[in-house]
């Protein structure tokens, strides 16, 4: 499931001032972090060989565990190959199109990018791992990203 929705009517921030603004860069901040992240809480954890959505909900009896299975089953990028996202740039290096491996991120934070738009990088310990919403995930496949 892909998509990205604004609220009508909905709170308009300016970047200039919110990069000038500790407090609402942290409101802002907080409010991602509690629905999007890109933390695995166990990051070496075996993929399941029965595919998690396949379990009956009465026989998932510890949520932690099922959505370890989930993320590292679903959510983890795995392979990168040219028929999928391996494309080759204007110097002849071939990279990820959706640039992973991702750096390792301590905490959330909105800085300026290149050209001086906020670029969101949110905290996180995989390097592989995909944005996702941990509650939307423990009900069906889907990846979740906030943007700014």
């Amino acid at each position: 499931m892909h998509g990205i929705g604004k609220k009508r009517n909905a709170l308009t921030i300016e970047w200039k001032d919110l990069k000038n603004n500790e407090e609402e860069m942290k409101n802002v901040i907080d409010y991602i972090d509690s629905i999007v992240t890109t933390i695995n809480p166990v990051i070496h954890a075996p993929i399941p060989e029965k595919h998690p959505c396949q379990k009956d909900s009465s026989k998932i009896d510890d949520g932690l565990q099922d959505y370890i299975e989930l993320i590292n089953k679903l959510q983890h990028h795995t392979r990168c190959s040219p028929s999928y996202c391996i494309h080759t740039n204007r110097e002849e290096v071939q990279t990820c199109q959706f640039r992973y491996p991702k750096e390792h991120i301590e905490s959330t934070l909105i800085r300026d990018n290149k050209n001086g738009q906020p670029e969101l990088l949110t905290a996180r310990n995989d390097p592989y791992i995909n944005p996702h919403n941990r509650i939307q995930l423990q009900g069906c496949k889907c990846g979740f990203k906030a943007y700014s």
